[in-house]
């Protein structure tokens, strides 16, 4: 039965073979994943574990509101099960030239709790040396050898807190109290965030008590973090705490009292008088709201047209930019032109020199032609009507009778052989009579040929004549191209001139624009920061005094969570 059964499952198999794979390799894959997610987060917090015990991270941390004296070190110290304990001092502080406020701790000579990583240079060392937060918010304003000064949120100087308030940068530091980036706590002044944390020698607090103490236990030290064996841990730890400051608050009162009855009527007394003026300054203190909402409306509204006439003078400097990149293209082009265009005209006028010329060799020709022809046609019409009996050749001598024939000869070479033998007497009337006919012909045709050369050199005159307008057309167009140029090379220097005036208009606009409203803006953060210290104040005043409020400090969630204890 059950060969048959596994010889069916393979026959089954083999008919469906990919489906078999695909569903073979789902499960696989769906197996790895599970598998990987089940190991992940053992892995990660076993990670954070190894780098919190790697810094000593704290346990506990425990503040109070008057700071914590010897005695208090001491009964901390007296708790069973305390491993370490780290007494300090903390400040919120603003730095002068980049605002960014700033969460300062002190550093004690045994730095054995919330070590310090070195990311650049090196820890304080001695007074005056200070080490900053190595996240981009302060190594972009900083870097090591520069110097930072300590101010009050509101820019004055700041007093009673510090021996000092301007140190020199030796390092950036980073801390496991800080695993986020985007974070770095709560601050008392500013915004009530703090931006960076930064490190400074703990003889550079003027403080009479410490303002923390960071703590560590033996039962915490084998539990990883974030377990529920680690939370327990912490739960009766901090009951420790509680149980052993419990009597604190009313002994450290008790010792005010003894050493400043006076001072401490004197601030019953400004407290009774601040409870009777709590209605009066509720008013003011919305009165001063409802002003500093106006002002930032003013504000926005201000910045807002700023912006916009910055906008369409921004556009305007666009286009006339565009307006006067075109003009120089313009310009080159006509540059070019006007170039070419006096190539051409230098061209042109060579040529019509050149034409002049042969049109007056061709003109001192005809007239030399012409003489010629009517030198014959003198000597054809003189013997035209006459034999051979009739031509007085007595009356000319051997000199005209030569210069006849050379003429003859040079107007034909038959006609000067004639008239040679006319001269020695040899030519017959038949000769003579056949020659005159010839010469009458051949003069007309000569007659004819003449007019034509003449009328040709008249035409030809006629078209240099033209082409000579044409070419005065062309100097004088070219002439007003150059004079066009020369105001479009002003009108564009006109131009860029405007355009780096309105251009610096535009910068000195935006200059005062963002003066004035950075002025209003500081103005405004300044009521703010007044209207903030006036609600706290009023807060404050508000409440019954508290004495000996202490708060424990528990690790965050992403380090280990956080529990302030009153």
């Amino acid at each position: 039965m059950k060969k048959a059964l596994w010889k069916d499952i393979w026959r089954e198999i083999a008919k469906s073979k990919g489906r078999f794979i695909s569903i073979f390799l789902l499960i696989a894959l769906g197996v790895a994943f599970f598998v990987g997610l089940k190991a992940t987060g053992p892995d990660m917090i076993h990670t954070a574990d190894k780098y919190y015990n790697s810094q000593n991270l704290m346990d506990l941390q425990v503040q109070s509101t008057y700071g914590l004296n010897q005695d208090d070190i001491a009964i901390l110290n007296g708790i069973p099960g305390v491993r370490q304990i780290q007494p300090g001092y903390t400040a919120d502080v603003m730095f002068q030239d980049s605002l960014l406020i700033t969460k300062v701790y002190s550093l004690s000579q045994n730095n054995l709790i919330n070590k310090y990583t070195v990311k650049k240079g090196r820890l304080p060392r001695k007074s005056g040396e200070i080490a900053i937060d190595s996240i981009e918010k302060a190594s972009s304003h900083y870097k090591i050898g520069d110097k930072v000064t300590f101010v009050n949120s509101d820019g004055s100087a700041m007093k009673g807190q510090f021996h000092k308030t301007t140190f020199t940068v030796v390092g950036t530091v980073s801390s496991a109290a800080y695993i986020e980036e985007g974070t770095r706590g709560t601050s008392k002044i500013g915004n009530g965030r703090a931006d960076i944390f930064a490190v400074v020698p703990e003889t550079d607090f003027d403080s009479k008590y410490y303002s923390t103490a960071l703590m560590t236990f033996d039962n915490t030290a084998k539990s990883e973090a974030y377990s529920d064996e680690y939370e327990s841990a912490v739960e009766q730890n901090t009951s420790l705490i509680k149980k052993a400051l419990a009597g604190q608050p009313a002994a450290r009162l008790n010792a005010i009292q003894e050493d400043g009855q006076a001072k401490i009527d004197e601030g019953h007394q400004k407290i009774a008088d601040g409870l009777a003026e709590i209605k009066k300054n509720q008013q003011k203190l919305n009165e001063a709201r409802a002003k500093l909402d106006q002002g930032w409306a003013e504000y926005y509204n201000g910045k807002r047209e700023l912006e916009s006439k910055l906008a369409d003078g921004q556009a305007e400097i666009n286009k006339n930019t565009t307006k006067l990149a075109q003009a120089e293209k313009d310009i080159a082009t006509a540059e070019r032109k006007i170039v070419d265009g006096e190539a051409q005209i230098e061209d042109a006028e060579s040529q019509l020199n050149e034409a002049q010329s042969e049109l007056e060799d061709g003109q001192m020709m005809l007239d030399e032609n012409k003489e010629q022809l009517a030198t014959i046609q003198r000597l054809y019409d003189a013997v035209k009507d006459y034999t051979i009996g009739d031509i007085p050749i007595a009356d000319l001598d051997k000199e005209t009778q030569q210069e006849i024939i050379d003429n003859a000869n040079a107007f034909d070479p038959e006609l000067g052989g004639y008239i040679q033998s006319y001269f020695d007497g040899t030519l017959s009337e038949a000769q003579l009579n056949r020659l005159k006919n010839e010469a009458s012909n051949q003069l007309a045709m000569a007659n004819k040929e003449v007019a034509d050369a003449q009328q040709e050199i008249n035409r030809n005159r006629q078209l240099l004549a033209d082409k000579q307008r044409e070419l005065a057309i062309k100097k004088r167009e070219l002439n007003e191209a150059k004079d066009r140029l020369v105001q479009g090379k002003k009108d564009y220097a006109d131009g860029m001139t405007q355009l780096n005036a309105g251009k610096q208009k535009l910068a000195d606009a935006k200059v005062a624009g963002d003066a004035k409203l950075a002025d209003a803006k500081a103005e405004l953060d300044d009521g703010e920061a007044t209207y903030a210290a006036n609600l706290a104040t009023f807060e404050a005043e508000k409440k019954e005094g508290s004495c000996g409020n202490c708060y424990i400090e528990k690790k965050t969630s992403k380090l280990r969570k956080k529990n302030w204890m009153r």
